[in-house]
């Protein structure tokens, strides 16, 4: 690609990026996507259009060519909007890359095995592998509409360990998590869920509700299922490990994510942190996020500010704690900074 090219895709691509920024709150919060991920999504940005200058040409007076002003041009931007159309996998990839969040280093490595994966751009290919982003940006740079703009995924043979993770979800169901926490757990798990698919490719997910025991339990039954029981966390934390101790720890990357409302009975704070500490070394990172009521008084007596203490204390750059105000927030929270070490 010639460099004038180039520069012209990179500004496009700063430009559609900066588009689908602003409209991220919209988009991670978005309903119809958590109930229908297979489907494509739509996005309404502005018109990314180039502007141009042109010479101007005086010309002499003559019949109907008085002083006025004529069809100057506006001063006002356009208001004029292009629906884009997105995969989940293409959406998710510009919303980690407007957060900033790193690649994750898996700490387990399995067996090589081949594969055929989608690697580099083609100009030519079947439909079912059309690049949509990329060809957006061809007929915006090229300011046309043909075959030689279309742009394809891909495909080659290569050779990659196979890395694993599973990943543990687990949370209090007492009847203090409302419908609206409930909501708030299923926005946030959907977005980690994949960030962590997009770093690892096999991908075992396990379910955990608690109130003063711990049970497995399906993806429905996680986000929907409400309780009036008591509530000790530390019984996820303990079934967590129980489960972790079963499987092989040499080839499998371990991710648990917490979501509360805060409340635990304050002797089971001390037993939670013993449970997080058993398993500490052996994965690869413990979250724990605490839906925000909006009271300091409250946020000051939850389980997250016991946790931030132990966590200060003890150096524990892998257990994060979020205190969830927004998904955007809490996912930051969660991954960046300190993994890009």
């Amino acid at each position: 690609m010639t460099k004038p090219y180039k520069e012209l895709e990179d500004r496009y691509k700063k430009r559609l990026s900066e588009a689908i920024r602003k409209k991220l709150p919209t988009i991670i919060a978005n309903e119809e996507i958590l109930e229908n991920p297979d489907k494509k999504i739509k996005v309404r940005i502005p018109i990314l259009d180039e502007p141009y200058f042109k010479p101007k040409i005086k010309q002499k007076s003559g019949e109907g060519e008085g002083g006025g002003q004529g069809n100057l041009p506006g001063t006002e931007p356009s208001d004029y909007e292009v629906e884009v159309e997105f995969d989940i996998e293409e959406l998710a990839e510009l919303i980690f890359q407007q957060l900033n969040l790193p690649n994750l280093k898996p700490k387990n490595f399995g067996e090589e095995i081949e594969e055929i994966r989608v690697s580099g751009i083609s100009k030519t290919g079947p439909y079912s592998r059309l690049h949509r982003k990329k060809t957006f940006i061809e007929i915006l740079k090229q300011r046309r509409l043909d075959k030689e703009v279309y742009r394809f995924r891909d495909l080659r043979i290569v050779s990659q360990p196979i890395i694993k993770a599973n990943i543990y979800l687990a949370r209090d169901f007492s009847a203090s998590m409302d419908e609206n926490k409930r909501f708030k757990v299923r926005s946030l798990a959907f977005w980690i869920l994949q960030f962590l698919r997009r770093n690892y490719p096999f991908v075992k997910i396990k379910f955990i509700l608690h109130d003063t025991e711990a049970i497995f339990v399906d993806e429905e039954t996680f986000f929907k299922a409400k309780h009036g029981g008591g509530t000790l966390v530390s019984s996820a934390f303990r079934l967590i490990r129980t489960d972790i101790e079963t499987e092989n720890n040499n080839d499998t990357n371990f991710y648990i994510f917490y979501f509360s409302d805060g409340e635990n009975i304050e002797s089971d704070n001390e037993n939670v942190f013993k449970e997080i500490m058993k398993i500490y070394d052996i994965v690869n990172m413990i979250g724990y996020v605490e839906v925000e009521e909006g009271s300091p008084w409250f946020y000051s007596f939850t389980l997250s500010k016991f946790l931030s203490r132990k966590k200060q204390e003890h150096s524990l750059s892998n257990l994060r704690i979020s205190v969830m105000s927004t998904v955007r927030k809490s996912l930051y929270d969660l991954f960046g900074e300190v993994l890009e070490e």
